[in-house]
């Protein structure tokens, strides 16, 4: 699968040429063994269920299941020295101070402190942001049904 032309990297183009959203190399919607086969594997052990985790040279994949088996979120977080880099989402990385998140994003739905991080939510993308010292430290992607990336992002004024 390689990335299609589509929203800034959001979206898979799959067989047929037809696009899917998703995060990184995961769609939404694939099942536990199509997930397998990209590499991923269950995590350490006292992991949540239904769960899988991809590593590549410093950036790891975690990505979750309903309960019919399909993948229904994927988020990820790379280590400072990184190879591997997590994909943007509407053009935000991950290091990325939080007073640059406002322009692309606009105000976030909600924001709530867990221990020393602050999560950032932005229901209508299905994005939540978990930062650290006021920087990305994870980006996480779930599906939102009845819009596009494409028309979210029109909406929110971040396409030129």
């Amino acid at each position: 699968m390689a990335c299609g032309a589509g929203a800034i990297g959001l979206t898979q183009t799959v067989a047929l040429g037809r696009e899917a959203p998703g995060y990184g190399p995961f769609l939404f919607g694939m099942t536990e063994t199509e997930a397998r086969n990209l590499g991923a594997v269950p995590p350490p052990a006292g992991a949540r269920p239904r769960r899988l985790a991809l590593i590549r040279d410093g950036a790891t994949y975690t990505v979750e299941f309903d309960n019919g088996g399909r993948l229904q979120r994927a988020a990820c977080r790379q280590s400072p020295d990184a190879i591997q880099r997590c994909a943007d989402a509407y053009g935000i990385r991950i290091g990325m101070p939080e007073g640059e998140l406002q322009r692309p994003l606009g105000t976030p739905d909600s924001r709530r402190t867990q221990g020393s991080d602050v999560v950032l939510e932005y229901s209508a993308a299905g994005l939540q942001l978990r930062l650290n010292e006021a920087a990305v430290t994870e980006i996480a992607r779930s599906p939102v049904h009845g819009q596009s990336d494409l028309m979210w992002l029109a909406l929110h004024r971040a396409l030129p």
